[in-house]
């Protein structure tokens, strides 16, 4: 028995709604990268504006999307000074 040649895929062409529905939400995936990398930028500001807070409190706020170590990292990228607990400023009592 010869052998038959393989059978054709059928060929899919994106119709023109499937094809602005996916430019869209490439866009969108576009944007929020974006917002993303401008939110850690923001908070490694934060960090370097005030060295004596520590992460876990910035994770800690319910507005904080990610955990201490995803903000440990974003201090890594963005050259925050590392955080010191034992040396945080204490109150001085002093008025």
């Amino acid at each position: 028995m010869p052998k038959q040649p393989p059978k054709r895929r059928p060929e899919y062409k994106p119709s023109r709604k499937t094809a602005e529905a996916l430019a869209a939400w490439k866009r969108a995936v576009e944007e929020e990268e974006r917002l993303r990398l401008s939110v850690r930028a923001a908070l490694a500001e934060d960090l370097i504006a005030d060295t004596d807070l520590p992460y876990q409190v910035v994770a800690d706020h319910p507005s904080i999307p990610w955990s201490m170590q995803t903000l440990r990292q974003i201090g890594w990228e963005y050259n925050v000074p590392p955080r010191q607990p034992s040396k945080a400023k204490q109150p001085s009592g002093k008025d």
